[in-house]
């Protein structure tokens, strides 16, 4: 079951977040989302 899409600008700091070296449940935890949501 899918959840509500996302706006651009949280998956644009997923990005950037994840290019810096951080990981999936730090990701997760600053920008309050689910870490499957990071992950996808």
């Amino acid at each position: 079951m899918a959840g509500k899409p996302k706006p651009m600008s949280q998956i644009k700091q997923m990005i950037i977040l994840n290019r810096q070296g951080k990981g999936v449940k730090t990701i997760a935890r600053m920008l309050d989302i689910s870490k499957n949501t990071v992950k996808t």
